[in-house]
Protein backbone atom coordinates (compact mmCIF):
# COMPACT_ATOMS: atom_id res chain seq x y z
CA UNK A 1 0.00 0.00 0.00
CA UNK A 2 1.10 3.60 -0.58
CA UNK A 3 1.96 6.24 1.99
CA UNK A 4 -1.56 7.59 1.52
CA UNK A 5 -2.88 4.31 2.93
CA UNK A 6 -0.70 4.65 6.05
CA UNK A 7 -1.91 8.21 6.55
CA UNK A 8 -5.50 7.02 6.11
CA UNK A 9 -5.10 4.32 8.79
CA UNK A 10 -3.62 6.83 11.27
CA UNK A 11 -6.40 9.33 10.59
CA UNK A 12 -9.09 6.65 10.84
CA UNK A 13 -7.71 5.44 14.18
CA UNK A 14 -7.67 9.00 15.55
CA UNK A 15 -11.24 9.59 14.34
CA UNK A 16 -12.49 6.35 15.91
CA UNK A 17 -10.87 7.29 19.25
CA UNK A 18 -12.65 10.63 19.07
CA UNK A 19 -16.03 9.14 18.11
CA UNK A 20 -16.07 6.25 20.59
CA UNK A 21 -14.16 7.63 23.56
CA UNK A 22 -12.24 4.35 23.75
CA UNK A 23 -8.68 4.88 25.10
CA UNK A 24 -6.05 4.98 22.36
CA UNK A 25 -4.11 2.00 23.79
CA UNK A 26 -7.17 -0.17 23.11
CA UNK A 27 -7.24 0.65 19.38
CA UNK A 28 -4.29 -0.74 17.41
CA UNK A 29 -3.29 -1.77 13.89
CA UNK A 30 -1.86 -5.11 12.71
CA UNK A 31 -0.62 -5.72 9.17
CA UNK A 32 -1.58 -8.76 7.10
CA UNK A 33 0.38 -11.84 8.13
CA UNK A 34 1.85 -10.22 11.26
CA UNK A 35 -0.29 -12.26 13.65
CA UNK A 36 -2.77 -15.11 13.98
CA UNK A 37 -5.74 -12.82 13.45
CA UNK A 38 -4.54 -11.12 10.26
CA UNK A 39 -3.93 -13.93 7.73
CA UNK A 40 -6.27 -12.36 5.16
CA UNK A 41 -5.66 -8.64 5.46
CA UNK A 42 -4.63 -5.60 7.50
CA UNK A 43 -6.92 -4.96 10.46
CA UNK A 44 -7.58 -2.27 13.02
CA UNK A 45 -8.51 -3.87 16.34
CA UNK A 46 -10.78 -2.14 18.81
CA UNK A 47 -11.14 -3.46 22.37
CA UNK A 48 -14.79 -2.60 22.95
CA UNK A 49 -15.03 -4.03 26.45
CA UNK A 50 -12.55 -5.33 29.01
CA UNK A 51 -13.52 -7.24 32.16
CA UNK A 52 -11.58 -9.56 34.49
CA UNK A 53 -9.07 -10.65 31.89
CA UNK A 54 -11.68 -11.04 29.13
CA UNK A 55 -11.80 -8.72 26.14
CA UNK A 56 -14.42 -8.09 23.47
CA UNK A 57 -12.49 -7.10 20.36
CA UNK A 58 -13.83 -5.87 17.03
CA UNK A 59 -11.55 -6.18 14.01
CA UNK A 60 -12.12 -4.13 10.86
CA UNK A 61 -10.35 -4.65 7.53
CA UNK A 62 -8.66 -1.35 6.79
CA UNK A 63 -7.90 -2.08 3.13
CA UNK A 64 -11.63 -2.42 2.44
CA UNK A 65 -12.30 0.86 4.26
CA UNK A 66 -9.51 2.51 2.28
CA UNK A 67 -11.39 1.63 -0.91
CA UNK A 68 -14.53 3.18 0.62
CA UNK A 69 -12.45 6.24 1.51
CA UNK A 70 -11.53 6.72 -2.16
CA UNK A 71 -15.23 6.61 -3.03
CA UNK A 72 -16.31 9.07 -0.32
CA UNK A 73 -13.11 10.92 0.70
CA UNK A 74 -14.36 11.35 4.27
CA UNK A 75 -12.53 9.59 7.12
CA UNK A 76 -14.87 11.08 9.74
CA UNK A 77 -17.91 9.59 8.02
CA UNK A 78 -16.27 6.15 8.09
CA UNK A 79 -15.38 6.58 11.77
CA UNK A 80 -19.01 7.41 12.58
CA UNK A 81 -20.11 4.18 10.85
CA UNK A 82 -17.50 2.15 12.78
CA UNK A 83 -18.64 3.75 16.06
CA UNK A 84 -22.23 2.90 15.20
CA UNK A 85 -21.26 -0.73 14.59
CA UNK A 86 -19.41 -0.89 17.91
CA UNK A 87 -22.43 0.47 19.73
CA UNK A 88 -24.60 -2.11 17.96
CA UNK A 89 -22.28 -4.88 19.16
CA UNK A 90 -22.44 -3.58 22.71
CA UNK A 91 -26.25 -3.42 22.65
CA UNK A 92 -26.51 -6.92 21.21
CA UNK A 93 -24.94 -8.34 24.39
CA UNK A 94 -22.21 -10.31 22.65
CA UNK A 95 -19.76 -9.70 25.46
CA UNK A 96 -22.12 -11.20 28.03
CA UNK A 97 -22.75 -14.16 25.74
CA UNK A 98 -19.04 -14.96 25.47
CA UNK A 99 -19.01 -15.59 29.22
CA UNK A 100 -21.11 -18.68 28.51
CA UNK A 101 -17.91 -20.27 27.20
CA UNK A 102 -16.90 -20.77 30.82
CA UNK A 103 -19.49 -23.58 31.05
CA UNK A 104 -20.21 -26.38 28.57
CA UNK A 105 -23.85 -26.56 29.66
CA UNK A 106 -24.30 -22.84 28.99
CA UNK A 107 -22.46 -22.84 25.65
CA UNK A 108 -23.56 -26.11 24.05
CA UNK A 109 -27.01 -25.05 22.83
CA UNK A 110 -25.51 -22.16 20.85
CA UNK A 111 -22.93 -24.31 19.06
CA UNK A 112 -22.93 -24.24 15.26
CA UNK A 113 -20.70 -25.40 12.41
CA UNK A 114 -19.27 -23.00 9.85
CA UNK A 115 -17.01 -23.77 6.91
CA UNK A 116 -13.71 -22.16 5.94
CA UNK A 117 -11.08 -22.80 3.28
CA UNK A 118 -8.36 -24.75 5.08
CA UNK A 119 -5.33 -23.19 3.40
CA UNK A 120 -6.48 -19.58 3.70
CA UNK A 121 -7.42 -19.93 7.38
CA UNK A 122 -4.82 -22.44 8.54
CA UNK A 123 -3.11 -20.13 11.04
CA UNK A 124 -6.31 -19.03 12.78
CA UNK A 125 -7.43 -22.66 13.06
CA UNK A 126 -4.41 -23.82 15.05
CA UNK A 127 -6.28 -23.73 18.37
CA UNK A 128 -9.77 -24.29 16.97
CA UNK A 129 -11.89 -27.46 17.05
CA UNK A 130 -12.54 -28.56 13.48
CA UNK A 131 -12.63 -31.43 10.99
CA UNK A 132 -11.12 -31.53 7.52
CA UNK A 133 -12.83 -32.52 4.28
CA UNK A 134 -10.37 -32.11 1.40
CA UNK A 135 -9.34 -28.46 1.32
CA UNK A 136 -12.22 -27.37 3.56
CA UNK A 137 -12.56 -27.10 7.32
CA UNK A 138 -15.76 -27.66 9.30
CA UNK A 139 -15.21 -25.37 12.27
CA UNK A 140 -17.02 -25.36 15.62
CA UNK A 141 -18.38 -21.97 16.73
CA UNK A 142 -20.66 -20.58 19.41
CA UNK A 143 -23.30 -18.26 17.99
CA UNK A 144 -23.41 -15.01 19.93
CA UNK A 145 -26.41 -13.29 18.39
CA UNK A 146 -27.73 -11.29 15.47
CA UNK A 147 -27.45 -7.60 14.76
CA UNK A 148 -28.49 -5.67 11.65
CA UNK A 149 -29.29 -8.93 9.88
CA UNK A 150 -25.83 -10.40 10.51
CA UNK A 151 -25.08 -13.39 12.68
CA UNK A 152 -22.02 -13.11 14.93
CA UNK A 153 -20.17 -16.13 16.29
CA UNK A 154 -16.88 -17.02 17.96
CA UNK A 155 -14.67 -20.07 17.44
CA UNK A 156 -14.68 -22.65 20.21
CA UNK A 157 -11.07 -23.41 21.08
CA UNK A 158 -9.34 -26.56 22.27
CA UNK A 159 -8.74 -24.95 25.64
CA UNK A 160 -12.51 -24.61 26.08
CA UNK A 161 -12.86 -28.38 25.77
CA UNK A 162 -10.07 -28.78 28.34
CA UNK A 163 -11.78 -26.29 30.65
CA UNK A 164 -15.01 -28.28 30.34
CA UNK A 165 -13.13 -31.59 30.82
CA UNK A 166 -14.74 -32.75 27.58
CA UNK A 167 -13.40 -34.75 24.63
CA UNK A 168 -12.99 -32.52 21.55
CA UNK A 169 -14.68 -35.07 19.26
CA UNK A 170 -17.70 -35.27 21.57
CA UNK A 171 -18.00 -31.48 21.66
CA UNK A 172 -17.76 -31.27 17.86
CA UNK A 173 -20.34 -34.03 17.40
CA UNK A 174 -22.74 -32.16 19.69
CA UNK A 175 -22.23 -29.05 17.56
CA UNK A 176 -23.23 -30.96 14.42
CA UNK A 177 -26.47 -32.18 15.98
CA UNK A 178 -27.21 -28.84 17.63
CA UNK A 179 -26.89 -26.91 14.36
CA UNK A 180 -29.55 -29.15 12.88
CA UNK A 181 -31.83 -28.15 15.77
CA UNK A 182 -31.10 -24.45 15.31
CA UNK A 183 -31.18 -24.19 11.51
CA UNK A 184 -33.51 -25.90 9.07
CA UNK A 185 -31.89 -27.12 5.81
CA UNK A 186 -33.72 -26.33 2.57
CA UNK A 187 -33.41 -27.20 -1.11
CA UNK A 188 -33.85 -24.29 -3.51
CA UNK A 189 -34.98 -24.84 -7.11
CA UNK A 190 -33.47 -22.28 -9.47
CA UNK A 191 -36.59 -21.65 -11.53
CA UNK A 192 -38.60 -20.84 -8.39
CA UNK A 193 -35.77 -18.76 -6.91
CA UNK A 194 -35.60 -16.62 -10.06
CA UNK A 195 -39.36 -16.08 -9.98
CA UNK A 196 -39.60 -15.23 -6.28
CA UNK A 197 -36.82 -13.53 -4.32
CA UNK A 198 -38.52 -14.61 -1.07
CA UNK A 199 -38.98 -18.23 -2.13
CA UNK A 200 -38.58 -20.22 1.13
CA UNK A 201 -37.16 -23.38 -0.43
CA UNK A 202 -38.26 -26.98 -0.09
CA UNK A 203 -38.44 -28.76 3.29
CA UNK A 204 -36.92 -31.96 1.92
CA UNK A 205 -36.57 -33.68 5.31
CA UNK A 206 -40.33 -34.16 5.48
CA UNK A 207 -41.24 -37.81 4.92
CA UNK A 208 -43.69 -37.19 2.07
CA UNK A 209 -41.32 -34.92 0.09
CA UNK A 210 -40.61 -36.15 -3.44
CA UNK A 211 -38.82 -34.64 -6.40
CA UNK A 212 -37.55 -35.67 -9.84
CA UNK A 213 -33.95 -34.50 -9.80
CA UNK A 214 -33.53 -35.47 -13.44
CA UNK A 215 -35.68 -32.44 -14.29
CA UNK A 216 -33.26 -30.07 -12.54
CA UNK A 217 -30.64 -29.62 -15.25
CA UNK A 218 -28.95 -26.79 -13.35
CA UNK A 219 -28.84 -28.82 -10.15
CA UNK A 220 -30.44 -27.80 -6.88
CA UNK A 221 -29.10 -25.53 -4.17
CA UNK A 222 -28.74 -26.71 -0.57
CA UNK A 223 -28.65 -24.00 2.08
CA UNK A 224 -30.44 -22.85 5.22
CA UNK A 225 -33.86 -21.22 5.37
CA UNK A 226 -32.16 -17.81 5.70
CA UNK A 227 -29.42 -18.74 3.16
CA UNK A 228 -26.58 -18.04 5.59
CA UNK A 229 -23.68 -20.48 6.22
CA UNK A 230 -25.62 -23.14 4.34
CA UNK A 231 -22.65 -25.05 2.87
CA UNK A 232 -22.12 -26.83 6.19
CA UNK A 233 -25.61 -28.35 6.07
CA UNK A 234 -24.48 -31.19 3.78
CA UNK A 235 -22.24 -32.53 6.58
CA UNK A 236 -24.89 -32.54 9.30
CA UNK A 237 -26.29 -35.90 10.48
CA UNK A 238 -28.58 -37.56 7.93
CA UNK A 239 -28.56 -34.76 5.33
CA UNK A 240 -26.24 -36.32 2.73
CA UNK A 241 -27.99 -39.69 3.08
CA UNK A 242 -31.42 -38.11 2.68
CA UNK A 243 -30.40 -36.33 -0.54
CA UNK A 244 -28.92 -39.57 -1.89
CA UNK A 245 -32.17 -41.34 -1.11
CA UNK A 246 -34.21 -38.69 -2.94
CA UNK A 247 -31.93 -38.79 -5.98
CA UNK A 248 -31.39 -42.52 -6.08
CA UNK A 249 -27.85 -41.69 -7.15
CA UNK A 250 -24.44 -40.48 -6.04
CA UNK A 251 -23.97 -36.76 -6.57
CA UNK A 252 -21.42 -34.02 -7.11
CA UNK A 253 -21.07 -31.08 -4.72
CA UNK A 254 -20.21 -27.61 -6.01
CA UNK A 255 -19.51 -25.20 -3.13
CA UNK A 256 -20.08 -21.78 -4.70
CA UNK A 257 -19.56 -20.08 -1.31
CA UNK A 258 -19.75 -20.77 2.42
CA UNK A 259 -23.48 -20.08 2.18
CA UNK A 260 -24.62 -22.80 -0.23
CA UNK A 261 -23.68 -25.89 -2.20
CA UNK A 262 -25.03 -26.98 -5.57
CA UNK A 263 -26.07 -30.65 -5.87
CA UNK A 264 -25.84 -32.55 -9.19
CA UNK A 265 -26.67 -36.28 -9.64
CA UNK A 266 -23.64 -37.97 -11.24
CA UNK A 267 -25.81 -39.41 -14.01
CA UNK A 268 -26.61 -35.94 -15.34
CA UNK A 269 -23.39 -34.01 -14.71
CA UNK A 270 -19.80 -33.83 -15.95
CA UNK A 271 -17.26 -32.87 -13.23
CA UNK A 272 -14.90 -31.00 -15.58
CA UNK A 273 -17.77 -28.75 -16.69
CA UNK A 274 -18.87 -28.26 -13.08
CA UNK A 275 -15.35 -27.21 -12.15
CA UNK A 276 -15.23 -24.67 -14.98
CA UNK A 277 -18.57 -23.18 -13.93
CA UNK A 278 -17.47 -23.12 -10.27
CA UNK A 279 -14.32 -21.16 -11.08
CA UNK A 280 -16.26 -18.65 -13.17
CA UNK A 281 -18.88 -18.26 -10.43
CA UNK A 282 -16.33 -17.79 -7.64
CA UNK A 283 -14.17 -15.36 -9.61
CA UNK A 284 -17.11 -13.25 -10.80
CA UNK A 285 -19.71 -13.41 -8.05
CA UNK A 286 -18.39 -14.77 -4.73
CA UNK A 287 -17.10 -12.19 -2.22
CA UNK A 288 -13.56 -12.97 -1.06
CA UNK A 289 -14.67 -13.53 2.54
CA UNK A 290 -17.25 -16.13 1.40
CA UNK A 291 -14.86 -18.22 -0.72
CA UNK A 292 -14.69 -21.91 0.20
CA UNK A 293 -13.07 -24.02 -2.54
CA UNK A 294 -12.34 -24.41 -6.26
CA UNK A 295 -12.61 -28.21 -5.95
CA UNK A 296 -15.51 -30.47 -6.93
CA UNK A 297 -16.59 -33.12 -4.40
CA UNK A 298 -18.58 -36.33 -4.75
CA UNK A 299 -20.82 -38.11 -2.29
CA UNK A 300 -20.83 -41.93 -2.44
CA UNK A 301 -24.14 -43.28 -1.11
CA UNK A 302 -22.91 -46.82 -0.61
CA UNK A 303 -19.92 -45.82 1.52
CA UNK A 304 -21.46 -42.65 3.01
CA UNK A 305 -18.26 -40.91 1.95
CA UNK A 306 -17.21 -37.51 0.59
CA UNK A 307 -14.23 -37.38 -1.79
CA UNK A 308 -12.51 -34.67 -3.80
CA UNK A 309 -12.82 -35.30 -7.54
CA UNK A 310 -9.66 -35.17 -9.66
CA UNK A 311 -10.46 -33.33 -12.88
Amino acid sequence: MTKNYSVFVDELRTAIIRETGIPQERIYFEAKGSGRHTPNGDRLFIECAVSEGTKEICGIFTQELFRCFHDRCDVNELAVEVAREIESVRNAGYFENTKKLESYNKAKDQMVIRMLNLDEHYEELRDAIYRVVGDMALVLYMQLGESNGRITSVKIKKNHARLWKMNEDDVFEYGLHNMLKMTEPRIFLWDKLLEDLYYPGEAFLEKDFQMDFAQSAMGVCLSTADRINGAAMIFLPGIAQRLGELMGDDYYLVFTSVHEVMIHPVTYAEPSELKRVLKDTVDEATPEEDFLTYQIYRYDRGQDLFTCVSV
